[in-house]
């Protein structure tokens, strides 16, 4: 091998082992500057991303006072209804097809409301109808509203429900049904006449939550309904 090509391939060796070096110092640089602003945050910041967030303070909140009774995707008590899916579609279907059974109120003093064998169209637009009512800053169909009366009519649902100023007060209202306002008044004091009344067992939360927890809690809930529509 002559000596001018030996020297080129020592020059590229060289050059390549430069640039190799190079990029090694590059990427530790990277991590080092990572690690170092990882080790730079405060602690209490850290946890703080999480406590913030709604669904995941929900989420503890609930695990922490609620799923004592409570079952929640396989887990937690069961003298009280589940509530994975809580207020979905499948939910309500099968809690108005059997509210005594065991996921329902089975295990609870509230077991008085009967099974309802409805027409599947009439049970599609039932559910629809009471789901309607979630959305507070919606107008709800007409025909869909009057066909929702004309079902709790046909069924006697007006003897324990009240809506829209008509029916009974031995069972939670159906105005505004599985909205926040809703929901937030149940966690508060389910004992109120407009929901469970007498036969409520769950202790109200009004005196053992801030407003800001029963808020997350409510985001964590109606999150278990959106999840599922």
């Amino acid at each position: 091998m002559n000596t001018k090509k030996q020297s080129s391939i020592e020059e590229s060796v060289y050059h390549s082992g430069e640039n190799g070096r190079r990029n090694v110092l590059k990427i530790c640089s990277v991590v080092l500057t990572f690690f170092i602003g990882i080790a730079c945050i405060p602690p209490q910041r850290g946890i703080s991303v999480f406590q913030n967030d709604q669904l995941y303070s929900g989420e503890q909140l609930f695990r922490q006072h609620c799923i004592v009774c409570h079952s929640f995707k396989g887990a937690g008590g069961n003298s009280a209804p589940d509530l994975t899916a809580y207020n979905s579609k499948p939910w309500l279907t099968g809690f108005i097809q059997d509210p005594n059974a065991p996921k329902y109120y089975g295990n609870t003093k509230i077991d008085k409301m009967p099974e309802f064998s409805l027409k599947k169209e009439d049970l599609s637009n039932l559910v629809e109808f009471l789901l309607a009512q979630a959305d507070q800053d919606k107008e709800i169909d007409p025909v869909l509203k009057e066909t929702g009366k004309t079902i709790l009519e046909e069924n006697e649902c007006y003897s324990c429900h009240t809506y829209d100023g008509k029916g009974g007060s031995i069972a939670p209202t159906l105005d505004g049904f599985a909205s926040d306002k809703w929901l937030r008044g149940i966690i508060e004091d389910p004992g109120q006449e407009e929901f469970f009344g007498r036969f409520s067992v769950m202790p109200a939360f009004k005196d053992k939550l801030s407003s800001e927890e029963i808020d997350n809690l409510v985001y964590f809930l109606q999150n278990l309904r959106k999840e599922s529509l």
